[in-house]
């Protein structure tokens, strides 16, 4: 039964990978959208590399779903004004990875567009923070007896999430 999972998802990447069916036919389109946007919300592009990139397939659905993997940010938490990934792919022309086409179906990025401006609400974020204060400062002491300096910027992400509304809601 696993062996015939997987073959079915290695032929759907294949399939989106050479442009043979479509974002709706391959992905969870709401799942990837909410992963998309958490993503950037994050700068935690990296994950988004190929080599990075995880995948479930759900044999109920027939579609793929992000996993997340190897997420830290690329993105200086100094520098939160960092740009959306939608825009380097809309901006550098030389990105061909096949990840990139998402931002040029119109259902995608409908549903992207959605949850980020959802979870860049700076109500969202504060509640967010909130909710994981104890273990996120639990994983801040650990860092802490390797790296005595080490310090989470929790206010860099919420400007991160005004930059991001300020980029997407004109």
């Amino acid at each position: 039964t696993l062996k015939a999972s997987f073959t079915v998802a290695q032929n759907l990447v294949e399939q989106y990978k050479y442009g043979l069916k479509s974002t709706s036919e391959v992905f969870d389109i709401e799942l990837l959208a909410k992963y998309m946007a958490i993503t950037d919300i994050l700068q935690a592009e990296h994950s988004l590399t190929w080599h990075n990139q995880r995948f479930y397939y759900n044999p109920v659905t027939a579609l793929l779903e992000p996993i997340g993997f190897d997420g830290y940010g690329s993105g200086s938490p100094d520098k939160p004004s960092g740009p959306l990934y939608a825009e380097k792919v809309y901006t550098q022309q030389s990105l061909i990875e096949p990840l990139h086409r998402l931002f040029y179906d119109e259902i995608f990025v409908t549903a992207y567009l959605k949850y980020l401006q959802k979870y860049a609400q700076p109500s969202f974020i504060k509640q967010f923070l909130s909710e994981i204060e104890e273990p996120l400062s639990a994983r801040e002491a650990f860092i802490k007896t390797k790296k005595a300096s080490y310090f989470y910027n929790r206010n860099s992400l919420v400007e991160r999430a005004n930059k991001i509304q300020e980029t997407v809601v004109p």
